[in-house]
C-alpha cells in the first residue's frame, strides 16, 4: 500500500465516523 493509498483509506474511515457521528 502506497502513502497516498493510506491516507486515503484514513480520509475515508474519518468521514465514516464523522457520519456515524451525525446519525
Amino acid at each position: 500500500m502506497t502513502k497516498s493509498e493510506l491516507i486515503e483509506r484514513i480520509a475515508t474511515v474519518q468521514t465514516q465516523l464523522s457520519a456515524g457521528d451525525l446519525e
